[in-house]
């Protein structure tokens, strides 16, 4: 039997079922489509692959303390943790260098240890058990606000989450189309539950009194009972609606989209998908399309905006980083490349993995001061200076440097991130060096703004 489902008209002409990707793709309006922001929630314990709970810690007997920058902990269980994943640890006598918030996992040596990069540099000061959490941005508790990926939404107390292509979760991926990710997300009830992005005020005119499709990847991955999903409109004139069928019952990817017509006076539009299946059912969905017209074409007619701009719903400040004590090694490190005293950035981590590793660009403010004496009649200057990367071809952004001593100083961040091929425990991460060994800054704040996605 063919694997793919094949294109077939449903409802008249109202609804597509397929996999196909023929005639020019459509200009995607569906903003944040690869779910690379989520400023309005914070991270948790990541979910099983299949959705169904949370992920539960892991022991490690020990961690090491002997290079900056990173620690290895001994793990005789890793579970289903990758490279890239992100994991906190805690413990009563763990170091407070792995307690500051999540860390990102840049190796590891399966069942025996995993290797984690550290904040600001910092090495453990002793060693002791701990436990190893899993975790991931996402609302997975059984409360919620009803906020997901930014520009998306949902039903209050449904838990939704961020899929990366890892390890276990890979399975979670489409395997016929690319996808940076997928939105896993679990039903906590049998009433219908909602995922939408919402239009409202001066965003309406371009869908008003228009033919509009929206169509999406979806997999029902863990089913209860008969109920599916299906494409859902309201537009706060006609209600709620959802115009087309329902997905099938297969275990596999399906893509479905939907066209309806817009009327001239929409109040708001929210366009998503409705999920009709039992408590517990989980879901993943991926590469959503809202265009003008009546086809998508199939989930092969999928395109990301290139350098999408994105203000996220609330400014995000990373993990340690409001009056933050930064002080600069006295001795060069390893990660440091070319350059002499430095240590790395990971807003993936930092931010609980609200800034997605694929997002090529942050921006925002940042603003500190120091209190060391002011370098006179030299090129050497007190400052912190952002690179993407410590050897070539690295980009610089933003630098924060001294003028007056003990005065604050500010800058706009422009922080380019790492976008390596060869390393992926690299990608969207950067760095802060400075000229001078052991400088230190205080009362350093970073809020960023806004983002160009991958």
């Amino acid at each position: 039997m063919n694997r793919y489902l094949s294109a077939v008209t449903l409802l008249g002409g109202a609804g597509l079922l397929g996999i196909g990707g023929e005639g020019p793709a459509p200009v995607n309006l569906a903003p944040n489509s690869q779910w690379e922001v989520w400023s309005g929630v914070g991270f948790a314990a990541q979910a099983t692959p299949d959705g169904r709970s949370d992920s539960a810690a892991l022991s490690a007997s020990g961690n090491s303390t002997d290079a900056p920058g990173r620690s290895t902990l001994a793990m005789a269980s890793t579970g289903a943790l990758s490279v890239g994943d992100l994991v906190t640890v805690s413990g009563g006598r763990t170091d407070a260098c792995l307690t500051i918030g999540p860390m990102r996992i840049v190796a590891m040596v399966p069942n025996r240890s995993i290797t984690l990069r550290t904040y600001r540099g910092c090495t453990p000061g002793g060693s002791a058990p701990s436990s190893v959490t899993m975790v991931g941005v996402g609302n997975r508790a059984a409360i919620g606000t009803g906020d997901g990926p930014d520009n998306w939404t949902k039903s209050v107390t449904m838990p939704v989450w961020r899929n990366e292509p890892r390890g276990p979760y890979a399975a979670n991926m489409p395997d016929d189309v690319g996808a940076m990710a997928a939105l896993g997300a679990r039903k906590d009830a049998a009433a219908e539950r909602l995922i939408y992005t919402p239009f409202e005020g001066a965003s309406l005119a371009q869908f008003a009194g228009k033919k509009v499709v929206f169509g999406i990847h979806g997999l029902h991955r863990v089913r209860g009972g008969s109920g599916t999903w299906r494409i859902y409109v309201n537009d706060g004139v006609s209600g709620p609606r959802r115009p087309c069928a329902a997905a099938g019952t297969s275990d596999r990817y399906q893509w479905l989209e939907c066209s309806f017509t817009v009327p001239m006076n929409p109040r708001f539009l929210h366009v998503g998908v409705a999920l009709e299946g039992a408590t517990g059912d989980t879901y993943f969905f991926a590469n959503p399309v809202l265009a003008l017209g009546g086809s998508v074409g199939g989930a092969g007619n999928y395109q990301k905006p290139r350098s999408e701009i994105l203000v996220p719903k609330v400014h995000i400040s990373p993990t340690g980083w409001i009056d933050a004590k930064v002080t600069f090694p006295r001795a060069r490190v390893p990660a440091c490349g070319g350059f002499s005293y430095c240590f790395e950035r990971d807003f993936y981590a930092e931010t609980g993995g609200r800034v997605a590793t694929t997002v090529l660009k942050a921006q925002g403010q940042l603003e500190g001061y120091n209190c060391n004496d002011v370098q006179v009649g030299t090129g050497v200057v007190r400052l912190m200076a952002w690179y993407d990367r410590s050897d070539p071809p690295s980009k610089s952004g933003s630098f924060l440097s001294q003028a007056v001593r003990c005065v604050k100083s500010f800058s706009t961040m422009d922080f380019p991130l790492n976008q390596s091929v060869s390393d992926p425990a690299m990608t969207g991460t950067g760095l802060y060096m400075t000229m001078l060994p052991g400088d230190s800054w205080d009362n350093v704040s970073e809020e960023l703004d806004w983002f160009v996605l991958g």
